[in-house]
């Protein structure tokens, strides 16, 4: 499964005028928000906007503990942004301390590129249009937002968002639906972030959010008085209630999925992430808009034998993006880690070519990695040598670019026991004739990949808003 965030948790045309300095109303303000997983609290947010010579800054700490399959987990967030006169962004930090440690992050906005900093290194993003600053859940930047919408305008507002933790800018828009009857007549908004769907309830008069709610992660916040104290939270289960949202009930029963060597499928759903929707083993025809997929699948199994694969080690590196060869710990790859990389060097040590070195690699991790639902990152599966698809792709991944090998994360729904649920796997980079080959270290495919793999995105990505939101309808499949 997807790694958790606090968010896609984190969890994504009429454009904006650019930035410019037009004092828009604004009242300093402090809030407290109190927030709730699965109807339970599990932290709060507290924040303070207020004017700085430049325009406004924001203060915020964030806090959450949960239970991830039974296991207690608490998260911090601690962040100072500033904005210009119109709540734009202008530069962002936040620092995130989890049980994995203290992560940083750094963003400044310039006017026609975006620098964010990491552990991993700086990275660059092209500006094109106005981009707001939305970091997954964290509710200072929803209340940023509220500030410079336009509540008499009750058209779709399009725009882009910068995610920091998942590093990436995504689609982003936002309605104003108008008062609600049900909410004491506060205003509501409907917003998407690349495909998740979140709705906010505003006091008009003081443009604050008194209610944000996001239900494909069972994610509530409210206007609180005092924020509650740490020790009397009671910390909710977090991913029991998302895993059974996120699968799909199938129209047939299609037996074993290792068996499955053609399958066609109509689909109608949403998912947050980068759209990966034709492959060399996936046709897709229909369309793609805001996160939402409609149309069919053909998918066939894939022999992942690259006989093209060069030989390896590699006399000279590969023509390919650096990205797929760095560490990146937002996202919980963890290449740079010396126990990691030096038992992927113990691992491909026999090995005579790329894909040789790829499938032991994947091979290693299937068997060594329990299959447990945990959560978590790379560390957290060679630590405990246990992880569901996500920790279990994401150790592959670091291993596979610890020796030079470029990977990135997969992300869909596959096949099994009679439903299908989203999932994780890795694809590698074998050299321009080989190009990107799938390799399942859950599943243990390492020569062929079956057609129970329905591919959705690149990296991370979720379902959304539900599995009983979507639908997979098998139109035709083959088994061996």
């Amino acid at each position: 499964m997807k790694k958790f965030f606090i968010l896609p948790l984190f969890l994504f045309l009429p454009v904006l005028p650019a930035i410019s300095e037009e004092v828009l109303p604004v009242v300093p303000v402090k809030q407290d928000m109190t927030i709730l997983i699965a109807g339970e609290e599990a932290g709060y947010c507290s924040y303070s906007l207020y004017r700085d010579p430049k325009g406004y800054e924001m203060t915020s700490e964030s806090y959450m503990k949960l239970k991830v399959m039974g296991k207690p987990v608490e998260l911090t967030f601690k962040e100072i942004s500033h904005f210009h006169l119109n709540y734009l962004p202008r530069d962002y930090s936040v620092d995130i301390i989890s049980p994995q440690g203290k992560q940083h992050i750094e963003a400044v906005f310039g006017k026609d590129k975006i620098t964010s900093t990491t552990a991993s290194g700086e990275r660059e993003f092209p500006l094109g249009g106005t981009t707001v600053l939305i970091d997954n859940n964290l509710l200072s930047h929803w209340a940023v937002l509220a500030k410079r919408i336009d509540y008499t305008n009750d058209k779709e507002v399009r725009l882009s968002s910068f995610v920091p933790q998942l590093q990436r800018v995504v689609d982003f828009s936002y309605t104003v639906v108008g008062p609600d009857k049900e909410r004491g007549g506060l205003t509501k908004v409907e917003a998407n972030e690349a495909g998740v769907q979140i709705f906010f309830w505003v006091e008009r008069k003081d443009t604050l959010i008194k209610r944000l709610l996001i239900p494909s992660q069972n994610f509530e916040a409210i206007e609180a008085k005092e924020r509650p104290k740490k020790e009397e939270l009671e910390p909710p289960e977090f991913m029991k209630p998302m895993l059974a949202a996120l699968s799909i009930p199938s129209n047939v029963d299609m037996g074993d999925f290792n068996k499955i060597k053609y399958m066609k499928a109509n689909i109608d759903l949403r998912f947050s992430g980068e759209p990966y929707l034709t492959t060399g083993y996936q046709r897709f025809t229909g369309e793609y808009s805001g996160g939402h997929i409609t149309g069919i699948v053909e998918v066939k199994k894939k022999s992942l034998k690259a006989t093209s694969a060069l030989r390896f080690p590699l006399a000279e590196p590969l023509s390919v993006d650096s990205v797929y060869l760095l560490p990146d710990h937002s996202v919980g790859i963890y290449s740079d880690n010396e126990e990691i990389a030096e038992k992927a060097k113990k691992i491909i040590s026999p090995t005579g070519n790329m894909f040789e070195a790829a499938r032991a690699i994947c091979l290693w991790v299937y068997r060594n990695v329990v299959y447990q639902v945990t959560a978590g990152t790379a560390l957290d599966a060679w630590e405990t040598r246990k992880g569901d698809c996500g920790p279990k792709s994401l150790l592959a991944i670091s291993m596979l670019r610890s020796v030079g090998i470029p990977a990135r994360l997969v992300g869909g729904m596959l096949y099994a026991n009679g439903k299908f649920a989203q999932h994780n796997w890795v694809e590698a980079y074998l050299g321009k004739k080989a190009g990107w080959i799938p390799l399942d270290p859950t599943t243990g495919e390492a020569e062929k990949l079956n057609a129970g793999h329905i591919t959705l995105w690149l990296g991370e990505g979720t379902v959304s808003p539900s599995g009983k939101e979507g639908r997979i309808e098998v139109l035709e499949y083959k088994t061996e």
